[in-house]
């Protein structure tokens, strides 16, 4: 195939590192089973897709989670956690930038934390793009969302044919194979790099 557009993962592809929880718990000995019920609400995936502000339904938890200081103060200390970049990938991105290859983040996050990688990890400047669930209206396992972006990459002149994604979560995987993208599952930088290159 002829690779024009790659779509990686943040969380466990561009972002590696352990969970805003394992920290929170390390950091103030609230177990995690404290923490954790909240990110399976559906309030929380209402936010991921953009229909409920993040700020607002997480305020009730900042007692139960015995945190001290504000609700931005809470969200700053979480997106800080999240977000360790995988330095080697970031390199291998821009070489492949260099090529002409279009490099975007295809993640499944709330417009907070979008805007937190996007500005001030520095994603928005070390790829061509992001393509956010939260700004979509739809996560990654809905065609919908593939459709979106095939429409903002068609513009650039990329058909469905030219772009890949590499993920960590099968259902993702299997949603971009099914709509028409080539799609990996993501475990190493090497393991990728060796597949894209035996497409060519």
């Amino acid at each position: 195939m002829k690779c024009k557009a790659i779509l990686f993962d943040a969380d466990g592809v561009v972002i590696r590192g352990e969970r805003f929880s394992l920290q929170y718990t390390r950091d103030y000995g609230v177990p995690t089973e404290t923490l954790d019920p909240f990110f399976r609400t559906a309030e929380f995936a209402q936010c991921l897709v953009g229909k409920q502000d993040l700020k607002e339904i997480i305020a009730p938890y900042v007692s139960t989670w015995e945190w001290k200081g504000s609700v931005d103060e809470l969200l700053e200390y979480w997106f800080r956690a999240e977000s360790v970049v995988d330095t080697e990938l970031i390199a291998w991105i821009q070489t492949l930038r260099v090529q002409g290859i279009r490099c975007y983040l295809a993640t499944n996050n709330e417009k907070y934390r979008t805007q937190y990688l996007r500005d001030v990890v520095g994603l928005g400047s070390l790829m061509d793009g992001v393509f956010s669930s939260s700004e979509i209206g739809v996560k990654k396992h809905d065609p919908r969302y593939f459709e979106a972006v095939l429409t903002s990459l068609a513009a650039a002149g990329i058909a469905k044919d030219e772009v890949v994604l590499f993920d960590d979560l099968q259902a993702n995987i299997d949603c971009a194979q099914q709509f028409g993208f080539a799609a990996h599952f993501y475990t190493t930088f090497a393991d990728a790099e060796r597949w894209l290159t035996e497409q060519k």
